[in-house]
């Protein structure tokens, strides 16, 4: 029995139990990674990614060309990670359809970040 047996059904309870934010950036990526490369450890590739781009948010940035040129990304993989910035910046614009009101500075960051991240 090794180490990463059971890896990922822990990784998801992590997810049910603490949210997407209390994973690493690595770790983010290698559960991102899941879908694309079903019975391969995605840690060694998550990290290449961190390595070559230097952030998550500079993965979900990079161009489908450049992701492509990182080991063991297919072109599936390499449009799927460049579209989630796009996605985000969707998801935040459908979000300013909700009611929100300033009455903190918590609830004026959640205002204008669809606004500041364009």
């Amino acid at each position: 029995m090794s180490v990463h047996d059971g890896h990922r059904d822990r990784m998801r309870k992590r997810i049910i139990e603490n949210g997407i934010n209390s994973l690493e950036e690595h770790e983010i990526l290698e559960y991102l990674l899941y879908s694309f490369i079903p019975r391969k450890d995605t840690n060694e590739i998550a990290h290449n990614l961190l390595d070559t781009f230097g952030s998550l948010k500079e993965v979900f940035d990079a161009p489908i060309e450049r992701l492509e040129r990182v080991k063991n990304i297919s072109r599936n993989i390499a449009v799927f990670l460049s579209s989630m910035s796009e996605l985000s910046r969707r998801y935040m614009s459908l979000k300013e359809d909700d009611d929100i009101y300033i009455i903190n500075t918590q609830s004026a960051v959640q205002l204008m970040m669809p606004i500041m991240s364009t």
